[in-house]
């Protein structure tokens, strides 16, 4: 289930950076841990997302997710939130924007790695 909604997002986003849509994306959060021998339970998938200057309602669109922008007092940009239906259950994914100073922490050191059977950069 986890590895068909990894694969499905996957290439929804590598959609989008060959429309410009996304300037890069990494896995983050249980997903990423547990491929770095951190074993942590998770029910989602989250993924950093650095926007670069499109708008977040046109990538939004392009995934059929909801964007929830976030005030200013709040540590993150914005939240695009989806769910993908896998094998009978649905997954849901967080697609998060990052503060530009986290961002390049978060998106700096990136490696593409196998998880679940997909090719995803993955925070590091």
């Amino acid at each position: 289930m986890f590895s068909e909604a990894l694969s499905r997002i996957v290439e929804r986003l590598d959609q989008a950076l060959k429309a410009r849509l996304l300037h890069s994306y990494a896995l983050i959060g249980g997903f990423a841990m547990s491929t770095w021998g951190v074993v942590r339970a998770t029910q989602d998938i989250d993924l950093a997302v650095a926007l670069g200057t499109s708008e977040p309602q046109t990538l939004a669109a392009h995934l059929a997710a909801t964007y929830e922008p976030r005030g200013q007092d709040d540590p993150l940009r914005g939240v695009f939130r989806l769910s993908l239906k896998c094998e009978g259950q649905e997954v849901p994914v967080q697609l998060i924007i990052l503060p530009s100073q986290l961002t390049a922490i978060a998106l700096n050191k990136v490696e593409t790695l196998d998880v679940l059977g997909c090719s995803v950069p993955v925070a590091n």
